[in-house]
C-alpha cells in the first residue's frame, strides 16, 4: 500500500483491514453462475451471519441471488423476496378462441428425416 492512498476496499488510510466476510466476497466478484453446480450458485450464511447482514442479503435476494440460511452447518431457511400472490388459474379461459389445424398430430416424415440425419456440428469443408 502507497502512503496517503486509500485502499481500495474503502477502509481511511492507516485503519486497520476491514475483515471481508462471504457476503462482501460474492457481491464484489464477478461469478460465471453458468460454471457452477446448482449447489455451488447457493450463497450460503450461518445464522449469525445473516442476521448481523440482513439487509444485504435482502438486496442480494431481491437481485436473484438464491440464499441459504444455514442453523449448525444445515440449511434451515431461504431467503426470499417478497411476491404478491398470483391469481389461481382457470382453466378454459381461451376456449373456444384458439384452432388447431387437422393434420396438427399427423407425422412429417421429411421433417422428421431432417432431424434425424442432421449434424450436431456441420463438416469443417
Amino acid at each position: 500500500m502507497l502512503a496517503g492512498v486509500p485502499p481500495a476496499d474503502g477502509t481511511p488510510v492507516g485503519a486497520p483491514p476491514r475483515r471481508r466476510n462471504r457476503v462482501d466476497i460474492v457481491a464484489s466478484a464477478a461469478i460465471d453462475l453458468a460454471q457452477l453446480s446448482y449447489w455451488e450458485a447457493q450463497m450460503r450464511v450461518n445464522m449469525h451471519e445473516a442476521k448481523s447482514q440482513l439487509s444485504r442479503l435482502a438486496e442480494l435476494a431481491w437481485q436473484g441471488e438464491e440464499i441459504v440460511i444455514c442453523k449448525a452447518g444445515k440449511p434451515w431457511l431461504n431467503l426470499l423476496p417478497y411476491r404478491e400472490h398470483m391469481r389461481e388459474r382457470v382453466p378454459g379461459g381461451l376456449e373456444g378462441q384458439i384452432r388447431m389445424a387437422p393434420d396438427f398430430d399427423d407425422e412429417d416424415e421429411q421433417l422428421i428425416a431432417e432431424i434425424e440425419g442432421s449434424k450436431i456440428y456441420p463438416d469443417e469443408t
